[in-house]
């Protein structure tokens, strides 16, 4: 029987000279579940990918990949993994399905190359050259690249980094379909949507520590469990009137061309905050809208900052 944690990782830190990088984070990846590192570029995320498949060396820690060492049985690790490589592994000059081809010889056992491109939804690519493919395509390749040996664990680092929103939904389905096929995967990745909508635990990476572990709903909950209700409505502000229901811990009111907005936070918006709220004011009732918190709030809660295009601000 396969083991149905493919992954545990103890007490790994990892240092560059006097530079820690990694500060003593634990973690496992289970078998189905997909597994995401969220954080800025320079947190450390390749780092640990890095160090689980055996391609760096940790100062101190322990890591079971599949019940082996990653830095002693690299051979035996290498039939159970499959690693997205980076885009300058491709030769420009060869076509997809020799691309597909010269991958699989590294391996004893490999997939049919027809096979992968049909499921990454490339299969009619096969005879184009690399360096004629869109960036949504050449990430497509390159996880097709990963999925040659029909690895048990899929490592994802950034796959849908720098893509258009069509493209980046595309490597989405691929990852879930994966999920649906039993594998695990582990993936980093700084976009705090793609952490919420694809992954089963996200870490929150930050100054070499996990800030946080959890479901995305779980993480929500416990450090942004508030919820924003925005109506608007004409008549008097009645500031004073809104702020004495209990249950709303903040109010603010904005000035419209044709009336006021009403933002309130309570923890949660209940049916009778709402009914409270509209004994006060004649509210549209069209115009009703709940927000939930989310990652990024999760994150700017934890950190003090938030991560655009990568970068912390």
């Amino acid at each position: 029987m396969k083991n149905s944690v493919p992954i545990t990782v103890q007490h790994l830190f990892k240092s560059y000279d006097d530079h820690q990088v990694i500060k003593g984070i634990s973690f496992d990846l289970k078998k189905g579940e997909v597994f995401g590192l969220l954080g800025p570029n320079g947190a450390g995320k390749t780092t640990i990918l890095e160090s689980i498949i055996g391609l760096r060396k940790p100062s101190s820690g322990e890591i079971s990949v599949m019940g082996c060492n990653p830095l002693k049985q690299p051979e035996k690790i290498r039939s159970f993994i499959g690693v997205q490589p980076q885009e300058t592994n491709l030769f420009p000059y060869l076509k997809v399905g020799e691309t597909l081809k010269l991958f699989s010889s590294l391996y004893k056992k490999s997939r049919p190359p027809e096979e992968i491109l049909r499921l990454v939804g490339l299969e009619d690519m096969m005879n184009k050259p690399t360096r004629k493919l869109s960036g949504g395509q050449r990430k497509r390749l390159l996880i097709s690249i990963s999925l040659i040996s029909d690895p048990d664990i899929l490592f994802l680092d950034e796959p849908t980094a720098s893509l258009d929103p069509h493209s980046r939904r595309q490597i989405w389905d691929i990852i879930q379909s994966l999920k649906e096929k039993g594998k695990s995967v582990f993936l980093t990745t700084h976009s705090m949507e793609e952490a919420y909508t694809q992954c089963d635990r996200p870490a929150i990476l930050y100054n070499g520590k996990f800030a946080a572990l959890g479901t995305p709903a779980d993480l929500i909950q416990t450090y942004c469990p508030q919820q924003r209700l925005f109506l608007k409505y004409a008549g008097q502000k009645r500031v004073e009137q809104i702020k004495s229901i209990p249950e709303i811990k903040e109010s603010s009111i904005k000035t419209l061309p044709a009336g006021y907005e009403l933002e309130i936070v309570a923890e949660p918006i209940t049916k009778n905050v709402i009914s409270s709220v509209m004994k006060q004011i004649d509210a549209d009732w069209s115009s009703i809208r709940i927000e939930q918190g989310t990652l990024e709030d999760v994150f700017l809660k934890l950190t003090g900052k938030k991560i655009r295009e990568g970068v912390l601000v």
